[in-house]
C-alpha cells in the first residue's frame, strides 16, 4: 500500500467509554485529524474532538504513527493517559487505554470553495485554466517555466523531476496596484524534507509584498509558514491542506501610498482567504517582505517565487481595483 493513503485529513468521532451510547454514557462528539508524515515511514497524528458542553476546552491529543506491512501503528502518552490504535484502509482507530473513550474516523479529501472559481468578466486572466488545455504564458515574462494539458503551471524541472538549482521566479509582464487576486496551487509530497524547505514558494503583490507558500499542513503557524506575510503576520489559523491537494488564496491588495520623495505615508492592507478561510483582514507591512532593504512601491509585478521546490499552480487571475479613498 502507497504511503500516500495515510497522510492528511480524517473526520469521525470520539466516544467518551469504549461502549459509548449503549452504557448511558455521552453521545459521540464531533472529531478530527491530521496526519503528517515525517519521512522514513513515521508520522506525526494530531486529533481533536469538540466538547459536548461549549464552555469546555476540547480534546487535543498528539501522538506519533510507523508504518507496519499493510496498516500504521499509532500509539503514544497523551493528556495522562496512553493512547494505541492504527490506520488502515482509509479508517482510523485510536482509544485510550485503560480508561475508556476512543478516536474512530475515516480519511476525507478537502475541497476549497474557490477551487476552479472563473474569472469575472473584467478579470485579465494571467493564467487560463480550461482542464485538457494548455494554457499559454504571453502575460509571463520567460523564466524557464512550463505549462501542461492539464491547465497547470510549473518551473520546468530538470533530469530526475527536481527544479534547476538555478531559480528563477516568474514575473507577470504588467504591472498592478489595487487587485483582487485568485491563485490555485498545489504543494508536492516531500516528507524527508522540513520546515522551509517543504514546498516553498511565494505570492509577491507588487513584486515586494508576499504571501508564503509553504507545506505547514497540521502546523502552529508562525511568520515564515504558509499564508503569513512573510516575516510580518502569520495566518490567523492554519486553514492548510495536506500536501498534493489543490489549494486556493483570495488576496485582496490596497498599494501603499508615497509621497513624492518615495516614502510611505499608508502601507500596503492585505486581506488573504486561504481555502476559503479568512487568515488576514488588512494587514499591513513596514516594508517589503523578506528584504527590508528594498524600497517600498505603489506598483509592480505579480510575481510567483522559485525556491527550488516543484509547486504546481493553475487558475490565475486578478481584476484591478480603485484606490482606497483616505
Amino acid at each position: 500500500m502507497a504511503v500516500d493513503t495515510y497522510f492528511g485529513d480524517y473526520e469521525g468521532t470520539y466516544s467518551f467509554s469504549e461502549t459509548a451510547v449503549a452504557d448511558g454514557a455521552p453521545a459521540p462528539a464531533e472529531a478530527e485529524a491530521k496526519v503528517i508524515a515525517e519521512g522514513n515511514s513515521r508520522y506525526h497524528l494530531v486529533l481533536r474532538a469538540k466538547p459536548l458542553d461549549p464552555s469546555e476546552w476540547p480534546l487535543q491529543i498528539e501522538l506519533e504513527g510507523r508504518l507496519q506491512g499493510e496498516k500504521m501503528i499509532v500509539d503514544g502518552h497523551a493528556g495522562g493517559h496512553d493512547w494505541r490504535g492504527e490506520i488502515a484502509n482509509g479508517a482510523l482507530k485510536i482509544a485510550k487505554q485503560g480508561y475508556g473513550g476512543a478516536f474512530e474516523m475515516k480519511r476525507v479529501m478537502k475541497k476549497s470553495p474557490t477551487e476552479g472559481l472563473p474569472p469575472p468578466g473584467d478579470a485579465i486572466v494571467l493564467l487560463a485554466f480550461q482542464p485538457g488545455q494548455k494554457p499559454g504564458l504571453d502575460e509571463w515574462k520567460e523564466a524557464g517555466w512550463v505549462t501542461t494539458a492539464e491547465g497547470i503551471l510549473h518551473k520546468e524541472p530538470t533530469q530526475g523531476g527536481k527544479p534547476a538549482r538555478a531559480h528563477h521566479d516568474l514575473y507577470s509582464r504588467r504591472d498592478f496596484r489595487n487587485v483582487r487576486l485568485h491563485v490555485e496551487f498545489r504543494l508536492p509530497y516531500e516528507p524527508d524534507l522540513h520546515e522551509q524547505a517543504r514546498g516553498n514558494s511565494g505570492v509577491f503583490l507588487a513584486d515586494r509584498y508576499e504571501v508564503q507558500v509553504l507545506d505547514s499542513y497540521g502546523l502552529m503557524p508562525g511568520a515564515g509558514d504558509c499564508a503569513s506575510i512573510y516575516d510580518v503576520a502569520p495566518p490567523r489559523v492554519n486553514a492548510a491542506f495536506p500536501p498534493l491537494s489543490w489549494q486556493t488564496y483570495d488576496i485582496t491588495f490596497d498599494a501603499p501610498k508615497l509621497d513624492a520623495a518615495g516614502k510611505m505615508t499608508r502601507g500596503p492592507s492585505i486581506t488573504v482567504l486561504w481555502n476559503g478561510v479568512k487568515v488576514h483582514e488588512n494587514q499591513t507591512a513596514p516594508t517589503p517582505t523578506g528584504d527590508p532593504r528594498r524600497p517600498n512601491a505603489a506598483s509592480g509585478s505579480i510575481r510567483l517565487q522559485d525556491h527550488g521546490n516543484l509547486v504546481y499552480f493553475r487558475n490565475i487571475w486578478v481584476q484591478e481595483l480603485p484606490d482606497k479613498g483616505e
